[in-house]
């Protein structure tokens, strides 16, 4: 697993391998439709504060846009968590190059930062992310659904 904090409470990255791997995390978000780690944090702190938000992976030879409902449920988990102090959100998805940056992003633009903003953010915490975010384009699926659910 690797990660790294874009903000100081919220962090983009790659599949944690064991719940010990969500130690500096509070909350977390997962992007990936292959794998829910629902069994693995069963039991744990992790069971009631977690979202699985999964979709599929970005391919170049088949292009897709994500529904407003996937960053909807996105938002709205990570909104009221980020509003509390000393809580640590966690976006993740198999590389943490597209699907949790999008949402990244989105949650970002919820929160009231601009575009522009929200990809210097994230070029600065994750360049990796960058390229992914710009490429699959989803950060537009994203102000789509701002716009549509009164965000923006």
């Amino acid at each position: 697993m690797n990660y790294d904090f874009v903000t100081d409470r919220l962090a983009i990255g790659t599949t944690p391998e064991t719940v010990a791997d969500l130690s500096p995390f509070t909350h977390v978000i997962d992007c990936r439709a292959e794998l829910d780690i629902a069994a693995m944090i069963r039991g744990t702190w992790f069971a009631d504060h977690y979202l699985y938000a999964p979709t599929g992976d970005f391919s170049l030879l088949h292009r897709t846009h994500k529904p407003v409902d996937w960053f909807k449920k996105g938002v709205e988990f990570a909104l009221p968590v980020l509003s509390q102090p000393h809580t640590k959100l966690y976006v993740f998805c198999h590389a943490g190059a597209n699907r949790s940056p999008s949402m990244s992003y989105t949650i970002l633009r919820a929160l009231g930062l601009t575009s522009a903003q929200c990809f210097g953010i994230i070029d600065l915490g994750r360049f990796v992310a960058i390229e992914g975010l710009i490429a699959c384009g989803w950060w537009r699926d994203g102000e789509i659904a701002l716009k549509t659910l009164g965000y923006i």
